[in-house]
């Protein structure tokens, strides 16, 4: 059995635990470990994607003796989210989890001085390097590993044709008013060679991340679109933002949580077919979403995809589209062919079965770390509270929250910027977590 300390982000804030980590955790402790977890919502100003400062409270030392307390094995960090320089505080080996690929990783600089106290663990070779470079790290540190679903497959009855959950990845307002500065012809051009060559990006006022947010938005809404009249339900969040978001999509959309893993495992197993569009980030790899249907009784149809086509190499060759034409012909297709529709989602199913599972990777962390994690008996999941590591002038974010209730919405970036005047980095997450509270 061991102890174990995990930390994650969520962008639906700290008390809600995305089906991914939640499936994480569980799987964790059904093998009898014991598991201590932060959202670091709760402790990063921004948690994602930012070399961050710790929020205004934030203790330390408390912190720091919460981790001691509960004596950790191992610590698993997604994205590297979490408290800087964690290295100086436990002494256990740290993996850092890929989320999202390196380029997204918070707190990189912490890293790259320190590329010899982590572990990484990939399952894009993209990322592999994007690693190595980002922060020289040895080889002997990088460890790949399978994309893992705690779903389960269940024959329940089928009220969706198709279904899709994800984020619309809706563009703000001031990447759109960038884009405004250049002239038409200029905009394709730029984009034509920066998917050859991202370093074009210097002296542009457009970051490679943006364009990446702008290409993710765009292919989603061509797609959903396209398959929209075939029996489409969609969730996930930003569907409803009608400026963005074509009529038809926002019409149905269902405004409900979906992030749970039941949430999500019902979703799959109530649906015939169940889309992947990728973030354009996912280069060789794919989402968690895809093992999440492979595991389910629903059909995955997915664009074209080297990771998906590696992921199932020896079991079935998944068909895949390029466009949005290919798309909508292979959702009929597959609406229509109930055996092949079975053929595919049964095989699928094997493929998870026979290394999908996160004990799979549970075996491949024992051989690296020498710790057990496979034990016959019940673990626990606990999660490490803000109250337990965070002080008094937390109550600031009470008293600052509290009062944009009643600053009208047009002072609040003027209030915003008084804070960060005063070096307090306000959290939106753990604000609008807190405006809920009854003080």
């Amino acid at each position: 059995m061991a102890r174990i300390f995990v930390s994650f982000f969520s962008p639906l804030g700290s008390e809600k635990i995305l089906s991914y980590y939640e499936g994480f955790l569980n799987s964790l402790a059904d093998q009898g470990n014991d598991v201590l977890y932060s959202v670091s919502n709760d402790i990063l100003s921004r948690p994602w994607d930012d070399d961050s400062q710790t929020i205004l409270g934030f203790d330390k030392k408390r912190f720091t003796t919460a981790l001691e307390n509960f004596k950790p094995d191992v610590a698993f960090i997604f994205n590297n989210s979490g408290v800087k320089d964690l290295h100086e505080i436990i002494d256990c080996p740290i993996a850092i989890m890929e989320a999202d690929l390196a380029l997204y990783y918070s707190n990189k600089t912490t890293l790259k001085n320190n590329n010899d106290k982590y572990n990484y663990f990939y399952t894009s070779e993209k990322n592999r390097e994007m690693i190595k470079d980002l922060f020289s790290v040895d080889d002997k540190y990088i460890f790949k590993i399978n994309h893992a679903t705690a779903v389960n497959s269940e024959f329940l009855e089928k009220t969706n044709n198709i279904s899709f959950i994800g984020s619309a990845f809706i563009v703000p307002n001031e990447i759109r008013n960038k884009i405004k500065r250049f002239k038409s012809t200029d905009i394709d051009l730029f984009f034509t060679k920066l998917k050859n060559n991202p370093n074009l990006l210097d002296g542009v006022p457009i970051s490679y991340k943006e364009y990446l947010n702008i290409k993710s938005s765009q292919d989603r809404m061509y797609v959903l679109q396209s398959i929209c009249d075939l029996g489409l339900n969609l969730y996930g969040k930003g569907w409803d933002d009608l400026e963005n978001t074509p009529i038809d999509l926002c019409k149905i959309f269902e405004k409900k949580d979906t992030y749970t893993l039941k949430q999500n495992q019902d979703i799959y197993n109530k649906s015939k077919i169940s889309i992947n569009i990728s973030h354009a980030q996912a280069a060789d790899t794919f989402p968690w979403r895809v093992t999440d249907i492979l595991a389910s009784s629903s059909c995955l149809i997915t664009q074209n995809n080297q990771g998906v086509k590696d992921f199932l190499k020896g079991y079935i060759d998944i068909p895949m589209y390029d466009n949005i034409y290919e798309v909508r012909e292979l959702c009929k297709k597959v609406l229509k062919d109930e055996g092949w529709k079975k053929e595919i989602i049964d095989i699928c199913n094997k493929a998870i079965h026979e290394k999908g599972r996160w004990i799979y990777n549970f075996e491949k962390f024992e051989e690296i770390f020498d710790i057990s994690f496979v034990n016959n008996k019940k673990g626990s999941i606990k999660k490490l509270e803000s109250t337990q590591f965070t002080n008094e002038k937390h109550l600031i974010y009470l008293t600052a929250t509290k009062a944009s209730k009643i600053i009208p919405k047009p002072l609040h970036i003027h209030c915003y910027n008084f804070l960060k005047f005063m070096n307090i980095n306000f959290n939106y997450d753990l604000a609008k977590k807190i405006q809920n509270q009854d003080i």
